[in-house]
């Protein structure tokens, strides 16, 4: 664009950005795009071609969402929104979403009869349990729209009674202000009330916001929250402290200081009434965490990083080179009331190549007194590559619940292919050597012992690929085959398709032009009506194409396939093999089901009013 200095001008910017594939533009306030895209189009700069390429995936989509049949909804047609049947789904999946950190001397669940103060700005808020692009774009009116659902001051005072429950902030966000501004501390407040309570759950974090206006220079958590943090400590009340936030702002200078943490992350207006079962101790935790959370500012670092960014250890030399990741906690990390322990893990082939499937399985025993879930997660590890690999992988996960003392095997599948990965030259490979597979402690070596590189972008192994004019195209393998809807790239794809096509038009056309001929008992007019049948599913063909290049290649393809059967055809003795009785009968379905597809394809021509019904 011409923010990023690669366009002279808007003109030029869309030229590239339609060109290189996008289908669509989304600039709400300017509707120059049009008008410009119009005359690029004109100019010969971008071709209609792939504008009905952009067209195309946008009607498909349409269509398959029913958009043409129904542009819009009513809320009729949900009886179940809002229902209690949505509510008890929101509140599980908050409650398997909160993330246990730390629990040290076992602090949680609390006892019945635990006083509570409840403080940090983030405690009675229903806009820092939804966040940005909720009810409104940043958030803020969220206090007023989900002011049915329980704050976490609210969810407390509930589960735990209001007898047990005080409440504090010490710090607060300020009403109408920037989403980071806050209003003068009252922590001195904070600190008295605690003396009347057996814990602090301090919630702390950051307020909504979204996109641009969110952007921040500074990760580590506010300094009045951390502060406040700082003088509860001093009170010497056990801490459990709560992160509401967005993403992972530093608190590696007041977690230990906590007895207990957790990551609720944006919960969503059953937030509140999750925390408060998990610490009741009336769900348990299973969260797991959904990114490495940095426990310094340099240490940005996704859980994939390079073995080069993670040295673990000064390396020899003058330099005394040192390359460490500061992690707070892990990816995939979270605790849970009970204990599960992995064991026997397992492969049915060490030995594989890309067309194989691993089939991995390992034991998980829940060896503590509560009932649990427990997301089981396969990481590889590239032992050797000719490019740099990532430290580890995640390559499946299924989550599972155990009772107290029961084992359950889980079985994790994966194909060889999805351990390749894209070289130097920008395409997938799969080399021979060794790989380290996890599933909990437990690992595994691998060896590939065939390796290979794919020609295309796409490298499932079940689909078969076909190199076309306009670059690779993937032609997914069995039924159906007629159909271009199921195809997402351009003209080679639907070439191909027509030839598909061909195959089975010519087919039905020679089965019911032999299958009269030996009824009638005379080749020749068998073969006519054979050739009739061809010709007219030519002709339909060349009208449904909207290119004359696929048409003319159906038409040497189908012409071509049609001579092969037609030659054995004379060679072979049809007429002792089957009788006339059954030969009238097939010709009499085969040539039904060939006029009733033939009609069909009309219709679908005639029809254009709805583009999708021809996908």
């Amino acid at each position: 664009s011409t923010r990023d200095r690669i366009a002279k001008d808007k003109k030029e910017a869309i030229k590239l950005a339609i060109n290189a594939g996008i289908d669509m533009s989304m600039d709400p306030y300017d509707w120059k795009f049009c008008t410009l895209l119009k005359e690029l189009v004109e100019e010969g700069e971008v071709p209609m071609s792939r504008i009905d390429d952009a067209v195309r995936r946008i009607l498909r989509m349409k269509y398959r969402l029913n958009l043409f049949e129904k542009p819009y909804y009513d809320v009729k047609d949900f009886p179940l929104f809002g229902s209690a049947e949505h509510a008890a789904v929101a509140l599980q999946a908050a409650e398997e979403s909160l993330v246990l950190l730390k629990n040290a001397d076992g602090l949680l669940p609390l006892a019945k009869g635990t006083k509570l103060l409840v403080t940090g700005p983030n405690a009675n808020s229903m806009r820092t349990l939804n966040g940005g692009w909720s009810y409104s774009w940043q958030g803020d009116k969220a206090d007023a729209c989900a002011a049915d659902y329980n704050t976490i001051l609210e969810a407390l005072t509930a589960k735990f009674g209001a007898e047990n429950v005080t409440y504090e902030a010490g710090v607060t966000y300020k009403q109408g202000g920037s989403w980071w501004e806050e209003n003068a501390p009252e922590i001195e407040k904070a600190v008295a009330t605690a003396e009347g309570a057996d814990c602090i759950v301090a919630c702390v974090g950051e307020n909504s916001y979204c996109e641009t206006p969110g952007n921040l220079t500074n990760l580590t958590l506010s300094e009045n929250q951390s502060e406040l943090v700082k003088a509860l400590a001093r009170t010497g009340k056990p801490i459990i402290l709560i992160l509401n936030e967005g993403r992972p702002r530093l608190v590696a200078h007041i977690e230990p200081l906590a007895k207990a943490v957790i990551d609720v992350m944006l919960p969503g207006n059953y937030g509140g009434d999750a925390l408060a079962n998990l610490l009741a101790g009336d769900a348990n935790f299973s969260g797991k965490l959904p990114f490495t959370y940095p426990r310094e500012i340099n240490s940005l670092i996704t859980y994939d990083y390079k073995p080069c960014e993670h040295i673990g250890k000064q390396m020899e030399g003058a330099y005394n080179y040192d390359a460490q990741v500061a992690v707070q906690w892990a990816f995939g990390y979270g605790l849970s009331y009970t204990d599960f322990a992995y064991s026997n893990f397992r492969v049915d082939k060490t030995d594989f190549t890309a067309d194989d499937t691993l089939t991995f399985s390992v034991d998980v025993t829940n060896t503590g007194k509560r009932a649990g879930k427990e997301s089981v997660l396969l990481f590889s590890s590239d032992l050797v590559a000719s490019l740099s690999p990532d430290n580890r992988r995640l390559r499946a996960f299924e989550k599972i619940e155990l009772q107290p003392g029961e084992t359950k095997t889980v079985v994790l599948k994966l194909k060889g292919s999805d351990l390749a990965f894209v070289g130097y030259d920008g395409k997938w490979v799969l080399e021979i050597g060794g790989f380290r597979m996890q599933a909990g402690d437990p690992t595994l070596q691998l060896v590939c012992s065939e390796g290979r590189k794919w020609a295309t972008p796409n490298r499932e192994v079940l689909h078969q690929t076909f190199e076309c004019g306009g670059g690779p195209a993937v032609f997914p393998v069995g039924p159906p085959l007629f159909s271009d809807g199921m195809f997402h790239s351009a003209d080679c794809l639907r070439t191909f398709a027509a030839v598909m096509r061909g195959v089975f038009y010519i087919l039905l056309c020679w089965l019911a032009g032999n299958a009269l001929s030996l009824a009638t008992g005379n080749h020749i007019s068998g073969n006519i009506i054979g050739m009739v049948l061809l010709f007219a599913a030519l002709c339909l063909r060349w009208v449904d194409a909207e290119q004359v290049r696929p048409a003319a290649k159906f038409l040497l393809g189908s012409m071509a396939l049609f001579f092969v059967p037609y030659g054995v055809g004379l060679i072979e003795s049809y007429h002792v093999i089957l009788d006339n009785l059954w030969a009238i009968v097939v010709a009499g379905i085969v040539s039904t089901v060939a006029v009733l597809y033939i009609t069909g394809r009309t219709y679908q021509i005639l029809n254009r009013k709805n583009p999708g019904k021809n996908e």
